[in-house]
């Protein structure tokens, strides 16, 4: 810990942890540093330590980590984990990057992590991690033409950022969720979850909201007329 810094004011809370940014001293990194709320007993420790000593060495031969943890203390009052900072969005937009240059390799390698990564959260109850990591797994089904499991991955991704009241995020996770809809011909199911982001960013002042308007327009001749379906939840 002594080789990192973190401002006082976290940029996030939840039941479990306090999450600051944060910056490591000696390569001016940005990092995310996340305080642990509650004690852990040491079956949990040995626990989640056996599953952060598999994700720091995995290394897939396509790049698939989606985050990197730098440092953790599962012993430090209060534990804490330092990981890379993801500006701007989900780990899914990381993800995206990887896919673009066609490093993914296979379902198995990309949605293999994100299940480790979703088994540490779930075990450290920390609901915006898991938000985190079933947006990437929607994103990665998505990519694999796996349409229907793209779908429930970002709906379970988009009840929990709702419920952390994480608004740019779930305006993200419903733009990718349009996407989907819309490779699988479900037009108006993509306008509605588009119009549905569109709003949530332009009352942010998001530039973010560009992008979304540009994918309503291109929809709007083929929506013009169909009766729209009930809102996405």
């Amino acid at each position: 810990m002594a080789n990192y810094t973190f401002d006082t004011r976290p940029l996030a809370q939840g039941g479990e942890k306090d999450i600051h940014r944060g910056r490591c001293v000696e390569t001016g990194m940005d990092v995310v540093v996340k305080f642990l709320r509650r004690p852990y007993s040491e079956a949990e420790k040995r626990r989640f330590a056996l599953e952060i000593e598999r994700m720091l060495k995995a290394k897939p031969s396509a790049g698939a980590a989606l985050t990197t943890i730098f440092d953790h203390n599962l012993d430090h009052d209060p534990p804490f984990f330092i990981e890379e900072f993801v500006p701007d969005g989900t780990l899914a937009m990381k993800m995206a990057g990887v896919f673009a240059k066609r490093q993914v390799f296979s379902e198995g390698a990309a949605l293999g992590y994100c299940r480790q990564a979703l088994a540490l959260l779930q075990g450290l109850g920390d609901r915006h991690g898991q938000a985190q990591s079933w947006d990437s797994v929607g994103l990665a089904h998505h990519c694999l033409g796996n349409h229907q499991e793209a779908v429930h991955a970002y709906r379970t991704a988009l009840d929990l950022f709702r419920e952390l009241d994480d608004r740019v995020n779930a305006a993200a996770t419903l733009d990718r969720l349009g996407d989907t809809y819309q490779v699988t011909g479900r037009t108006a199911h993509a306008a509605v979850a588009w119009r549905r982001s569109l709003a949530i960013f332009e009352e942010l002042g998001r530039a973010d909201a560009d992008l979304v308007r540009a994918k309503l327009h291109g929809e709007r001749t083929a929506s013009r007329g169909m009766p729209l379906p009930a809102p996405e939840r």
